[in-house]
Formats: structure tokens, C-alpha cells, sequence
């Protein structure tokens, strides 16, 4: 419950601020808070390019997608997913 808290509040967060590369809807982790690791389909493990996912739809029927590695190899190229 804590987690689906948390990522409304980060959904609305990134939706609010725009996004410099992506065309597409922006990305997200969603990570545990107890220990860092993010989701990563069925399981949870390190945060990295392959655990981010997006949104579709509209407020009150939306839908959670993770987002396609190779898709995001070229438009994450140089960037660094830190803490």
C-alpha cells in the first residue's frame, strides 16, 4: 500500500516537471522504500535502465507499463541512473 502511495505521488510529480529527451510519456522506477530495489517485472532487484517503467491513460483509468529496453538504449545512452 505504502509503495502505490508513494508512485501516485511520483506520477504526479513527474508529469508535473517536462521531460528534456523523451517524446514519449516519461519514466519512472518504482522502487521499494524499505530497502532501494525496484521492480523489475515480477521480482525486485538493483534499479537500472531495464527496471523503469510509464503511464498511459487518463487520471482514474490509467495503466502501468515497464517500458522496453531497447526503446530506452538509445534514448538513455549517456546517462547515469544514480541515487
Amino acid at each position: 500500500m505504502i509503495v502505490l502511495l508513494s508512485l501516485l505521488s511520483f506520477i504526479s510529480l513527474v508529469y508535473s516537471q517536462s521531460v528534456a529527451k523523451s517524446s514519449g510519456p516519461p519514466v519512472f522506477f518504482l522502487q521499494d522504500p524499505t530497502d532501494g530495489l525496484c521492480l523489475a517485472g515480477s521480482n525486485y532487484k538493483r534499479c537500472g535502465i531495464d527496471t523503469l517503467w510509464y503511464v498511459t491513460g487518463k487520471p482514474g483509468t490509467y495503466k502501468i507499463h515497464k517500458k522496453p529496453v531497447d526503446e530506452l538504449a538509445e534514448e538513455y545512452d549517456d546517462v547515469c541512473l544514480d541515487k
